[in-house]
């Protein structure tokens, strides 16, 4: 039926590109690792919370509790420590007021030192109020009033010193929330560089993927069923693996596809036109120019493709499953279609 075919084309190209946002993911989580890429982002947005003190921003990433939440580079030759990827609100809040204030005592004798000039304040408008005919007792109810907030906050200097923390730490957050969006964007374009890479490295053509599907019923079958097996073997897309084992298991599922995936189809194609056209020297890059002249369409398939791979792996595996349902309900209602077929026949032969 012409529709369960174009249902096994979505299935196929959704596939596809499920495997090269793995492929592109783990690549773009394997430099981010190397280049420490949350670590600089997370330590430059506490640079500009901090009005661009350096000196200040070193001293508390000297913190403690910053300085545990660093481990050591696990690059071949490294003696250093990597930077912290996340730092929670209320370790960032203690941390500063430590740092700044030599911590919640430094803290609290700020509060006595202010709460002892702001008592000074009050008896000199207390004088005044004395001394003037203009102020009168309005000076000495002013005073009256003062001395009582003073008091009142006096006796909460804990209080205080907590609220003092629990701001830094709502004001911190807030910042961080701005930080993941600005992190997601730039990653969204690394993510699209990296899929334009994968792309044009593996022949990825978006467009000619399709069209291969279209025209090749077997291949079609194949990858529903390799689509459909790999959604039943997980029921999330939660990666138990590390960036360099996800990288190599998409490759593997990758290379199982029935397409003509990667750059030797077409070396294939030159050869047997022109043999040795594709071999030795910057005759392979040649040919792919021969390639991309013949079929300047297929710029556009790359382009497509590294677009899909900024979708994210979650967002293609999701509408795999989908898809795969929508699939499963064709294929019952098109036996149900054919056993109604063949009774039909039945009866009609024995009738007759």
């Amino acid at each position: 039926m012409l529709g369960l075919a174009l249902v096994d084309v979505a299935i196929g190209l959704i596939f596809i590109l499920l495997l090269l946002s793995l492929i592109a993911t783990a690549v773009q989580e394997m430099l981010a690792a190397l280049l420490q890429m949350r670590g600089k982002t997370l330590k430059n947005a506490v640079a500009m919370l901090m009005e661009g003190d350096a000196t200040l921003v070193d001293r508390l990433y000297e913190h403690p509790l910053i300085r545990t939440l660093q481990t050591r580079s696990s690059i071949v030759g490294s003696s250093g420590r990597r930077l912290p990827s996340y730092i929670p609100p209320q370790t960032f809040a203690r941390a500063l007021v430590e740092t700044v204030a030599a911590g919640r005592s430094g803290l609290r004798t700020a509060i006595e030192a202010g709460t002892a000039r702001a008592v000074d304040i009050i008896g000199e408008i207390e004088d005044m109020g004395a001394a003037s005919r203009n102020l009168g007792t309005d000076g000495a109810r002013l005073a009256d009033t003062l001395r009582a907030v003073v008091s009142r906050a006096a006796a909460k200097q804990d209080a205080l010193v907590d609220e003092v923390e629990e701001r830094i730490a709502a004001w911190y957050d807030n910042a961080m929330d701005r930080v993941q969006g600005w992190y997601k964007r730039r990653t969204n374009y690394t993510l699209f560089c990296i899929g334009l890479v994968v792309a044009v490295l593996m022949n990825a053509d978006a467009i000619g993927s399709v069209s291969h599907l279209s025209a090749n019923a077997t291949a079609r079958q194949q990858m529903a069923l390799l689509a459909e097996t790999y959604a039943q073997d997980r029921e999330t897309l939660e990666p138990s693996e590390t960036a360099a084992e996800a990288y190599e298991q998409a490759l593997a599922d990758l290379s199982a596809a029935p397409l003509p995936l990667g750059w030797d189809p077409v070396f294939d194609t030159f050869e047997a036109a022109e043999p040795g056209a594709c071999t030795g020297g910057l005759r392979p890059l040649a040919c792919v120019a021969d390639h991309v002249r013949a079929e300047p369409l297929v710029i556009f398939g790359w382009l497509l493709t590294a677009v899909g791979v900024t979708l994210g792996a979650p967002f293609w595996f999701d509408l795999l499953q989908s898809v795969l349902k929508i699939r499963a309900t064709g294929r019952k209602l098109a036996t149900a279609h054919e056993e109604q077929g063949r009774t039909a026949q039945k009866n009609g032969q024995s009738s007759a």
